[in-house]
């Protein structure tokens, strides 16, 4: 993975946002696993997930929320210097947070770490259910 700062076109981490690589890291040292090991569990989920999808499957992470396919009609459509044209159907990907995530996302920072993640077993600090806190 290359740095963000060899991408002229990336914005500036200010903590709005996570870079692939920085998100790896993070996970790797939350799950306490190598770096190499998170790459290839993160590459494998985002290439099932999209698989999952091309085929019109629904993939839901119970109490976290679900990606989903939703085909939007094909219109006429203005193509810049070349015209107009028709386009086709074509599919999209979107995701719907559980009401439980949208709940949690709501809270206090104290309030979140009095409780799971939701979909996980995990706390925000790292403790797991089986933990005493």
């Amino acid at each position: 993975m290359s740095d963000a700062t060899d991408r002229p076109d990336d914005e500036e981490q200010d903590g709005s946002r996570i870079n692939k690589r920085d998100l790896i890291r993070s996970v790797a040292r939350r799950a306490g696993v190598q770096i190499k090991v998170t790459e290839q569990v993160y590459e494998a989920l985002l290439v099932e997930v999209v698989d999952q999808i091309r085929n019109g499957v629904q993939v839901n992470f119970s109490g976290y929320g679900r990606f989903y396919p939703q085909v939007h009609k094909g219109h006429p459509a203005q193509f810049g210097a070349i015209g107009r044209g028709p386009l086709p159907d074509y599919k999209v990907l979107k995701f719907g947070a559980s009401r439980k995530l949208s709940d949690f996302l709501a809270l206090s920072d104290e309030e979140a770490r009095a409780i799971r993640v939701p979909g996980t077993t995990i706390f925000i600090d790292g403790a797991t259910s089986d933990e005493q806190r």
